[in-house]
């Protein structure tokens, strides 16, 4: 390429329309070109992407599992988007008042923070579930 350009000096444009062809064409081969570019924007400015392998891309949830405070690690027990499950410590034992005092403050903020919410559906269409719980916002 170098040779190239230095020969013709006026071949440059050419030379560089075929390599970005070139490039362009091997960036298709690996499925990498895309069309939408605030998509990518948005997601090189991301800091954290959670999922898992149990439902988030087949069921579209994502249950919280395991939450680190300041001072230890709580166990969380529930599936989807029931409102059932306790906190746990990990030890799998229930918490002690004081402890569930500080949860509950730190659960308000989190609630505080969004409009989200769950409603129940009772017109489901699934026979095996006697209530499905269906997110808001």
């Amino acid at each position: 390429v170098a040779i190239a350009v230095a020969i013709i000096p006026e071949g440059l444009p050419a030379v560089v329309t075929i390599s970005l062809a070139l490039a362009m064409q091997m960036l298709a081969n690996n499925n990498a070109i895309i069309r939408q570019l605030p998509a990518v924007e948005t997601l090189g400015s991301v800091t954290v992407i959670c999922s898992d392998k149990t439902g988030t891309l087949t069921k579209n949830e994502m249950t919280v599992q395991l939450m680190q405070t300041s001072t230890q690690q709580y166990k969380m027990t529930g599936v989807g988007y029931a409102p059932v499950g306790v906190v746990q410590d990990e030890q799998s034992k229930d918490l002690s008042e004081e402890k569930t005092a500080r949860m509950l403050k730190m659960f308000e903020g989190a609630v505080l923070c969004n409009d989200a919410g769950i409603f129940k559906n009772l017109n489901h269409k699934n026979p095996n579930v006697p209530v499905a719980w269906e997110p808001i916002g």
